[in-house]
């Protein structure tokens, strides 16, 4: 049975097949939307310059829609360990992540650095790589080609606090903790921002952890809540929500700016897991769940080719670095994550029969 906080239920540890854990077709379009708007946006502003101001927030949104996300599925899946054996396995949840992560930004960084040493690509120092490989490019670094992992630096500083949380605290308690990580963020950014204690224009608010973590605490709260079911157009008015307030709300509120945002993205997410048929149908569709699939490495592999002023030549001219940005995806998808996240899942199921040998290994 669901824990009650005030008005609030929250949900109990989740069956596998609860959405927030489980492999779901909207979520995987949720991520293709994600990715859509990313490299759309950066067309716009670095390729094509066509209206650079929207493209550029529109970059900017994609990237929120993955925090938010990540930190709804993060957390199911530890729900989903937890109500199938009991416990969390903090060597479990890292090494998931590490096969999940780690090869194919292996892959990316050693096609930069051959780029670089072929003089391709000019604008990395060594210890942008440093910072890349310990994810802490969201702090330092200052290469335009690196520039996109401050985003992987900030979900993986997060998740090395989260798991452990999630393991000491009880559900009730969690919850409490995620909700006041995300008000906290949000508070002191406002705060920072108005009392000006730091230059807007330097990035600060945008990508440090400790202005940043709501983002992904929100989404930890809608996988620790049971939600009610959505309005069924709500997903549609909180999109144009966001749509609208990420290109022209900046003017108008910088202290609450990023904030409205988060909420915003966090109520499309609501809209898309707890909404009706048109909301499954649209985020359901073939080719958005497609990209989804491909997502992280198109978002690795995207910034060299549309973004940073890289001498690769005919390639980064349009159209023909969307397709080659596309087709360094597929194939990093196909034999690097791939055949990487297979091993990993059957060392996992190895483990988990060693350590839980009444839980079958199709379940794990």
């Amino acid at each position: 049975m669901p824990y009650t906080w005030g008005a609030v239920q929250i949900a109990a540890p989740a069956p596998a097949s609860t959405k927030a854990g489980s492999r779901i077709p909207e979520l995987d379009g949720f991520r293709g939307l994600a990715i859509l708007l990313v490299v759309t946006g950066h067309t716009m502003t670095f390729t094509l310059h066509v209206l650079p101001d929207t493209g550029l927030k529109m970059g900017e949104m994609g990237v929120l829609l993955f925090f938010v996300l990540s930190g709804y599925l993060i957390t199911g899946l530890l729900r989903d360990e937890e109500a199938r054996t009991g416990t969390i396995s903090l060597g479990t949840f890292y090494l998931r992540r590490a096969c999940r992560l780690l090869p194919a930004l292996a892959l990316f960084l050693a096609g930069v650095a051959v780029c670089r040493w072929l003089g391709f690509i000019t604008d990395v120092p060594n210890k942008d790589f440093v910072a890349a490989i310990f994810y802490v490019r969201n702090i330092f670094g200052s290469s335009q080609s690196l520039a996109h992992l401050w985003s992987l630096s900030l979900e993986e500083q997060f998740y090395t606090l989260w798991p452990f949380i999630y393991l000491w605290l009880v559900a009730r308690r969690l919850l409490h903790v995620a909700v006041v990580i995300s008000n906290l963020v949000m508070i002191w950014r406002g705060a920072a921002n108005s009392l000006h204690l730091w230059a807007y224009n330097t990035g600060v608010f945008y990508l440090r952890p400790w202005f940043r973590f709501d983002a992904i605490a929100v989404g930890c709260v809608l996988a620790l809540v049971s939600l009610p079911k959505s309005p069924k157009w709500l997903f549609l008015f909180s999109g144009a929500a966001l749509m609208g307030w990420s290109v022209y709300g900046e003017p108008v509120s910088r202290p609450f700016f990023i904030t409205l945002q988060t909420i915003f993205a966090a109520t499309l997410l609501y809209g898309v897991v707890a909404g009706g048929p048109l909301a499954r149908a649209v985020f359901s569709l073939g080719w958005l769940r497609w990209l989804g699939g491909i997502s992280y490495s198109l978002y690795l592999w995207q910034q060299i080719l549309l973004v940073s002023n890289s001498n690769l030549g005919w390639i980064r001219q349009f159209p023909l670095n969307i397709v080659a940005a596309f087709a360094l995806a597929i194939l990093s998808r196909h034999f690097v994550e791939e055949p990487f996240l297979k091993l990993g899942r059957r060392h996992l199921a190895k483990r988990s029969l060693q350590r839980f040998p009444n839980v079958e290994s199709g379940n794990v």
